[in-house]
This record gives C-alpha cells, structure tokens and sequence, in this order.
C-alpha cells in the first residue's frame, strides 16, 4: 500500500499522467483475496494535487489480510462490479494485479477463462506477482500463464519483498509512457510477446 502510494507522489508518474493525450487518469483501488474490497472509489487524477489526494486515500486506506488468493473472484468482480462503475469513458483500460500466490480458492470459472474475457473488451492486464513465500520459484510464470492479457500487458515482480515504492512507481510510468524508468526493471519484464495463453 506504501508503494502504490508512494507512487502516485512521483513527480515522474505525475508528469506521465499529466502528459497523455487526455492529461488524466481515472483510478480506482481494489484489495482482494477471499473477498474483494473497494478500498479506494474511482478517483480522476488531473493534476499534481489530485495525484497527491489519491496518495493520501490510499495511505490511510485499512489493509486487508487474508491467507487466500481467490484470482478468479477478484477478476470476477472486476468485470462485474468495478468496471461498470467507472464514471467516464476511458480510451485504455489497465487493470494491475499483484498477490503472492495462485488462486487457492477452487474457482467456478478458471483465471485463465475471466481473463480472456477482459482482454475481448480491449482490457490490459498487467501481473505484478510478490516473489515471497513457498510460491516464489513459480509465481511468475503462472503469472505470465493464466493472468496477464491484452495490449502492452507486463509481467514485472518486484525485486525485494513487498512491493516497494520504486517498483510501483515503475508499472505506472511504464504504462503512461510505455517504458519503464530503469534499465534494471526493464530486464525483469516480460512483455506480451511472452505470454501464451492456453
């Protein structure tokens, strides 16, 4: 939650945001593992202080823990509930996911079947996978399996434990500007050109 944070008060991703071609950038904050919860409400960022507004809902925002990782429902609830409620119509649709395991949670639809189902409405999804844990070896390539879709989708795991503010930082100037800020995370991505999905 730092990190996301910690992001949005960048200058860089500041002026990333800033500079695309409507100068703003509609956002919205989801924590999600048995259950997913809205811990931030959609939020138009158009300016420095908005950037720093949404910065500060997301620090004070209560943490949500669970030892469940229910991919499937939280893409789910996505699809369903979050991207209907966006209050303005977006050219592109990003939808960042990070967690520190598969889905645990024996889903009705499989991850793979929800996430082909965003990426056919013009959906990106980018895997952001916390290598911790006794998943960390495979995290990342079934990240890079059943999670990430779309146009220009990443798959980029933070480095160190946690997800640090640098690595957050990373995913959102990269998605503004279509690169990421250092060459050292630049080799940790894998672009879509990687991706097969089944």
């Amino acid at each position: 939650m730092a990190g996301i944070a910690a992001a949005f008060e960048d200058p860089a991703v500041q002026d990333a945001i800033l500079s695309g071609p409507r100068q703003s950038l509609l956002i919205t904050l989801l924590q999600w593992s048995d259950k997913t919860h809205i811990s931030v409400l959609w939020t138009l960022i158009a300016s420095a202080e908005g950037a720093l507004s949404f910065a500060n809902k997301v620090h004070v925002a209560p943490r949500v823990v669970s030892q469940f990782a229910c991919t499937s429902q939280m893409m789910h609830f996505v699809a369903g509930k979050a991207l209907p409620r966006m209050p303005a119509r977006s050219d592109w649709i990003v939808v960042d996911i990070s967690g520190d395991g598969r889905d645990n949670c024996d889903p009705r639809i499989p991850v793979d079947v929800l996430r082909d189902e965003l990426v056919a409405v013009r959906v990106t999804i980018n895997g952001l996978p916390i290598l911790e844990g006794k998943e960390a070896a495979t995290l990342s390539e079934w990240y890079r399996d059943h999670v990430i879709g779309g146009s220009g989708a990443f798959l980029m795991p933070p480095r160190v434990s946690g997800f640090r503010p640098r690595s957050a930082a990373e995913v959102h100037y990269r998605e503004r500007r279509g690169k990421p800020l250092s060459r050292r995370n630049a080799e940790a991505a894998r672009p879509l050109a990687e991706h097969r999905p089944p």
